[in-house]
């Protein structure tokens, strides 16, 4: 099941510029697709470094596959690749995930990792976190209670 909680997936911009409506759904049995959005990140103040936006033009879709006999991992991040496009690469691994292509830059994870058991044949039953971001502070909190991210610590 797709999901996103606190400290799985869903943090909250709180007075910065990070921003996303980019969104994972399940659209089969054994397929996820990342839907087209924008990210915008925080930059950096401290080393001048301004936020950016990054517009993914078109869905992503992905099929999956699981192993018979081991448990393959798989996880996907929002990135440029060497052409300077914005797109989303799904990395899977059964060991080790094998190196992102030349040229390629992350920008952040969008679906965290998550595990298929062996012959798995649906995505009903897995855990899989996704980023959501959400405006401002979590309920009950203000911008007095996350001091670090307007750079008052």
């Amino acid at each position: 099941m797709i999901q996103s909680q606190v400290n799985k997936g869903k943090i909250y911009s709180g007075v910065t510029s990070l921003a996303s409506d980019i969104s994972v759904v399940e659209t089969g049995l054994m397929q996820l697709t990342v839907k087209a959005g924008s990210f915008t990140t925080t930059g950096d103040k401290r080393l001048g470094i301004a936020p950016q936006t990054f517009v993914l033009l078109s869905d992503s879709v992905f099929n999956l596959t699981s192993d018979v006999a081991m448990t393959k991992f798989y996880k996907a991040e929002l990135g440029v690749d060497a052409a300077g496009v914005v797109d989303v690469l799904m990395r899977s691994r059964i060991d080790d995930y094998p190196d992102a292509p030349v040229g390629w830059q992350k920008i952040h994870d969008i679906v965290f990792e998550f595990a298929l058991p062996p012959n798995t044949l649906s995505l009903d039953m897995v855990d899989i976190l996704v980023l959501t971001v959400e405006q401002g502070f979590p309920a009950g909190t203000t911008a007095a209670d996350w001091q670090m991210q307007i750079g008052q610590v």
